[in-house]
């Protein structure tokens, strides 16, 4: 099941934001954040579950960057700087073409080996499948235990049902049940310092965020 793209969508006019958002999200494989421009708010855990930016002027994008956040920028009606990410786009636009757009950004960014998102004390590089300590050393996951580990470092702390895990994971693939995602959950654990990652509660799991987790 194909991974779901988080955008966000960074402008002063938020009003003409909800129809755009709701355009993107009709696919179905995109989750949309609106921000406000200039002060977008975005906490350093949150610029790390973008897969892209979508911003209505240079100021905005420079600002995220500051936030940390280190992904593709498309920047419609702005021409772009020379490097950093980002990417001009014409006005206007059919939403088909600014979607194709998307596309092939976010696919090019997850393909760089440097890409990676923090879990715990572990980066995880998604084009790899490892997972990489503070000394370097890696550990080799499978695609299901990347996947499982990017759903639960989307939700931020959320607690994540076995059911939820069997949606986005396998798609409710004829055949598998939450025994398959009990399976994953224990061999990852066998990989892992689980307790520094995440913790097993009733009815699912749940990422350890905050000062719970370590860095």
């Amino acid at each position: 099941m194909p991974e779901m793209m988080h955008i966000a969508l960074v402008s002063a006019v938020s009003d003409r934001m909800a129809d755009l958002r709701e355009q993107i999200e009709a696919g179905g494989d995109m989750r949309v954040t609106v921000f406000a421009a200039h002060a977008p708010g975005l906490s350093g855990d949150e610029a790390e579950r973008i897969d892209l930016a979508v911003c209505f002027d240079g100021e905005t994008a420079a600002v995220l960057r500051g936030l940390g956040y280190r992904g593709p920028v498309l920047l419609p009606g702005v021409e772009a700087p020379e490097g950093d990410g980002m990417t001009g786009f014409a006005l206007p636009f059919r939403i088909a073409a600014l979607l194709a757009r998307i596309r092939v950004l976010i696919t090019a960014y997850r393909a760089q080996d440097e890409t990676y998102v923090t879990i715990g004390p572990y980066r995880l590089r998604r084009s790899l499948k490892v997972l990489e300590d503070e000394r370097g050393d890696r550990i080799k996951l499978t695609e299901k235990e990347t996947e499982i580990l990017l759903f639960m470092h989307r939700s931020m702390g959320a607690l994540i049902t076995r059911e939820a895990l069997l949606a986005e994971v396998w798609g409710y693939a004829e055949g598998v049940t939450t025994h398959t995602v009990e399976t994953h959950i224990y061999r990852l654990r066998q990989k892992i310092e689980a307790g520094q990652v995440f913790v097993t509660e009733a009815g699912g799991y749940r990422l350890m965020v905050g000062e719970g987790a370590a860095r």
